[in-house]
């Protein structure tokens, strides 16, 4: 039981921090001052009140942005300083000497955002990403074998086809289906996600980040050092989860320690069979790599919310806008079907088949301009530069802020129309100026999402068998009819939407 006699103690330290971040969120540094700011109050009101990304583009980020393409934001804990401006994007993506990825032991250390990320490749930089990306590298530098993800679409539409017409709720049922998808592909594990609504794998990764997105810690992540109620349930919730992972971590390299001893090879000619972690665990043992069981955690977990979050969104942002654009949606029939035929049976695309499916390519790079999952990415200074007339110090946060480019109206005329033809082999330049760097949701350069061919033809499977076999709509009282409406800033998603399936044979 707490000892009353400390609880002004408790408070006083607590009001001191609170100032203390408070102070920082309101006073940048000297040599930011310069630069426009985004009101940091404002930002924290919209963010809390679950106000829509548009709403925020619109009224927050965007009147500071409009003179240069360049502002300072108070976020994570930091002052970023953000670039919405293709040539300024550009050389914060390509100059990896300069820009490197934050080191988030450094500045998260005691966080449960650390906590749940750890140390992975992603956050590395020089030698010791590139040692940790030669074991990482044959798990994604290869053909991706389409069967796995037919599995889990078939599961997909054998569910839909039991709603019976009602209204579904799309982005809890995507979440489920993508967790099933990153099971098989990354694991060789079904987690059963689709079948049961209540599958305790997806409710304990759907509590991790119901904790990690409380509103006031994405600004002070340094309450997260406090004993908080919050904190002790994401302490048992991340405890919970990382045995899962080392459960299959151990396993698979077990198994592949005893191959080794027996001197039995695995067909690696045919490595898009193969699931990510036993590529990953082969690398090691026979390289005589030093990686530990921690590191290997840290990467997966890198690949869980990267498979998991990108992916359930992104195909969740299709649907409403197939379902909003239905003359959009028979262009992408018409293709499946004379891509796979008109037979009445769910058909699984080859890899092969896939490269055919141009206009819904179209369609989900279209999706990834204007529904980008990640509003923004961050690099760290590691010397001094100018940019975009700032002179940045090293230590400070750097923003590529990609919602805004590809909405800028310089470079996509009606950037709130949704309009694949963009993307199409010779787009109209009224309506899609392409220039280097305006389209980046899988960010640029040398540290481009690893992740990002893999994401293409985990979508084109899924939209291509849907399309097929369902026509769907939005509900005559769906606010998405009038508008869109977004959760959360960071990773993005189109809230509360909910969708009409009418299976067509």
């Amino acid at each position: 039981m707490l000892d009353i006699s400390i609880l002004p103690v408790c408070i006083g330290i607590l009001t001191a921090l609170l100032t203390s971040l408070g102070w920082w969120a309101l006073s940048p540094p000297a040599e930011l001052r310069h630069i426009p700011s985004v009101s940091t109050l404002k930002f924290m009101w919209y963010f809390i009140s679950n106000k829509t990304r548009e709403e925020l583009h619109r009224d927050v980020f965007e009147p500071a942005l409009k003179a240069s393409g360049v502002a300072k934001v108070w976020f994570l804990g930091a002052w970023i300083v953000m670039f919405s401006e293709p040539e300024l994007v550009k050389k914060v993506l390509v100059d990896i000497n300069t820009f490197q990825k934050y080191n988030i032991g450094e500045r998260m250390k005691g966080t449960i955002d650390y906590d749940f990320f750890g140390n992975s490749f992603f956050f590395m930089n020089g030698q010791e990403w590139r040692h940790q990306r030669q074991i990482v590298n044959p798990a994604f530098h290869r053909s991706w074998d389409t069967t796995k993800v037919g599995i889990v679409a078939k599961d997909l539409i054998e569910f839909l086809e039991k709603s019976k017409k009602e209204p579904i709720e799309v982005v809890t049922l995507m979440h489920r289906t993508a967790l099933d998808a990153l099971g098989r592909i990354a694991f060789d594990f079904d987690f059963g996600a689709i079948r049961d609504p209540t599958n305790p794998y997806y409710r304990l990764y759907m509590d991790i980040m119901d904790i990690m997105r409380i509103p006031i810690r994405r600004f002070f992540p340094q309450l997260d050092k406090f004993p908080f109620p919050y904190v002790k349930r994401g302490i048992k919730k991340m405890a919970e989860f990382d045995e899962i992972i080392y459960k299959m971590v151990n396993k698979k390299l077990k198994e592949a320690l005893k191959r080794k001893e027996l001197g039995i090879s695995l067909n690696m000619e045919d490595r898009s069979k193969l699931d990510l972690l036993t590529l990953m665990i082969e690398a090691k043992v026979h390289t005589n790599s030093d990686s530990t069981d921690k590191q290997f955690r840290d990467n997966l977990m890198l690949f869980y919310i990267g498979g998991h979050d990108t992916t359930s969104n992104s195909m969740s942002f299709i649907l409403m806008e197939l379902a909003r654009n239905q003359e959009i949606q028979e262009l992408a029939r018409k293709e499946a079907t004379e891509v796979l035929g008109d037979e009445p049976k769910d058909i699984v695309p080859t890899p092969e088949q896939l490269k055919s499916l141009k206009y819904i390519d179209q369609i989900i790079k279209e999706n990834q301009r204007k529904n980008p999952i990640m509003s923004m990415v961050s690099r760290e200074v590691a010397k001094p530069v100018e940019i975009g007339g700032c002179v940045l110090k090293p230590g400070v946060m750097a923003g590529v802020y990609m919602y805004g480019v590809q909405h800028n109206p310089k470079y996509y005329k009606d950037p709130e129309t949704f309009d694949p033809d963009r993307f199409g082999p010779n787009p109209n330049p009224d309506k899609y100026n392409r220039v280097p760097f305006s389209w980046v949701p899988f960010g640029g350069g040398a540290r481009q999402c690893m992740g990002m061919n893999f994401s293409m033809v985990e979508q084109q499977v899924f939209i291509s068998m849907l399309v097929r076999k369902f026509k769907w709509s939005l509900p005559e009282n769906s606010p998405f009819l009038r508008g869109q409406k977004t959760g959360h800033f960071e990773v993005c998603y189109p809230k509360d939407l909910e969708i009409i399936f009418e299976p067509i044979y």
